[in-house]
């Protein structure tokens, strides 16, 4: 595939690893994270949100920007900074084609729903579903 091919939005996920850990006790951690890989280069983030097991995002990159690797800079920021070691199951990526990216966003920000976390999604702290004023 071709840099002018390749699909500019994706979804990831990371899960992690036989841990008592919860990633929604370090959210100022990993927005920390997140803003020093999003200063390594463009990057628009469609959806996230933080579960206490994982983290589940929509982002937009240029063409020519490899998203698995950014995904996994992000993610081993993350888990070098965590105050006890933690492994994740590997990331999980896949192409959003334009016209799914509506339907991919709100998949994402009903994430806590589907988990029996909240009844609606907006009732979730840790989702740009607030930043974006968007119902899932």
């Amino acid at each position: 595939m071709t840099p002018i091919d390749r699909p500019r939005t994706w979804r990831f996920a990371s899960h992690l690893r036989d841990t008592d850990l919860s990633l929604t006790h370090h959210i100022a951690l990993l927005r920390d994270c997140y803003r020093a890989t999003a200063t390594e280069g463009p990057l628009t983030t469609r959806a996230m949100v933080v579960l206490p097991q994982s983290i589940h995002a929509v982002w937009q990159l240029p063409a020519t920007v490899e998203p698995l690797p950014r995904w996994q800079r992000f993610t081993k920021t993350l888990m070098r900074h965590l105050p006890q070691p933690v492994a994740l199951h590997p990331a999980w990526v896949a192409p959003v084609m334009s016209e799914d990216i509506p339907r991919t966003v709100a998949d994402i920000h009903a994430q806590p729903v589907a988990w029996r976390l909240v009844e609606q999604a907006e009732d979730w702290p840790f989702s740009s579903v607030h930043r974006l004023g968007v119902a899932a």
